[in-house]
């Protein structure tokens, strides 16, 4: 198998298990509190991650010099993401946080003319004001008025924030460390970061859980599969594919959250919603227009 052919194998398996996620999160949330569930989450993962790691011989030391840059990693995502993601799933739909997680990819480009100069097109700035009005679409109802509540719509738009810093910082250590390596330490230290608030604020709730095998299994699926499994995907992705290419994949979440909120949670898939996912996916896929085109073009050849 070709190493461009791999890139984008394991990007899509990512895709998959990030829109899982917006559901398992509702699932999670019958047992336990955002705070907890991003504490056992990250430990869960962490713990896993350590052991496999050294059985396989795959974690890297960190440079001294590098060592910062895996603090500012962590911090960004998973610790700041994944406590503003998990407040705002609190409040809105697995397909409204979809939605709004979805521009990440959209802003990249403005983040990456801020930090490294990189240049921003006209169908950057179209592809923007398109997926913003999906978005407003999807989180307002008839009228415009809120359908989503403002406070979890405020904690999604952190998360995205949070993964733009994350996104700039990684492109500075994937072609240094190995996926094992990064995904490893990004999610010890995010969860040591995270261990105080833990303690101080929902350790007595903790305690108070009678623990079994049916309520931990999502929390358990999002440690795995999202936590760990999808984030080595995705950075084994970005080091075949780069992460412009890696990034536009995530275009595909909004559209399999919804699928998936509306067949096992039983969502309401109204026209507006629809439209308002259509409208987000056109906006995301218009930067890349021409590049697709020209690809198109050229395997027709």
């Amino acid at each position: 198998m070709s190493n461009n052919r791999a890139g984008y194998i394991t990007v899509f398996i990512a895709m998959l298990c990030w829109s899982l996620t917006f559901v398992w999160y509702k699932e999670v949330y019958e047992t336990f509190t955002p705070i907890g569930t991003v504490f056992l989450r990250l430990a869960i993962a962490s713990s896993l991650l350590l052991v496999f790691t050294k059985i396989i011989r795959k974690l890297q030391p960190i440079e001294k010099k590098d060592r910062l840059t895996f603090l500012a990693l962590a911090f960004f995502e998973p610790f700041i993401y994944f406590f503003s993601e998990s407040y705002g799933m609190h409040y809105v739909s697995p397909t409204e946080g979809a939605v709004i997680i979805a521009v990440i990819p959209l802003l990249t480009p403005i983040m990456a003319k801020i930090i490294f100069g990189d240049k921003i097109t006209l169908l950057n700035v179209f592809g923007l004001f398109i997926s913003f009005a999906g978005v407003v679409m999807v989180v307002t109802k008839a009228g415009f008025a809120w359908k989503a509540p403002a406070i979890g719509v405020g904690f999604m738009f952190m998360a995205v924030l949070a993964a733009l810093g994350y996104s700039a910082i990684i492109m500075r250590l994937s072609g240094k460390y190995n996926p094992f390596t990064i995904i490893t330490y990004q999610n010890t230290i995010a969860a040591v970061l995270f261990l105080p608030i833990f303690l101080i604020f929902d350790l007595d709730n903790f305690l108070a859980i009678d623990i079994t095998m049916k309520n931990l299994w999502p929390l358990l699926k999002l440690a795995i599969v999202a936590s760990a499994m999808a984030y080595l995907f995705f950075v084994y992705s970005i080091s075949k594919i780069g992460i412009v290419q890696a990034n536009m994949f995530t275009n595909l979440i909004p559209v399999f959250a919804a699928l998936f909120a509306w067949y096992m949670l039983g969502d309401e898939l109204s026209d507006r919603t629809i439209l308002g996912v259509a409208l987000v996916v056109v906006g995301l896929f218009l930067p890349h227009y021409s590049s697709i085109r020209k690809r198109y073009f050229f395997l027709r050849k």
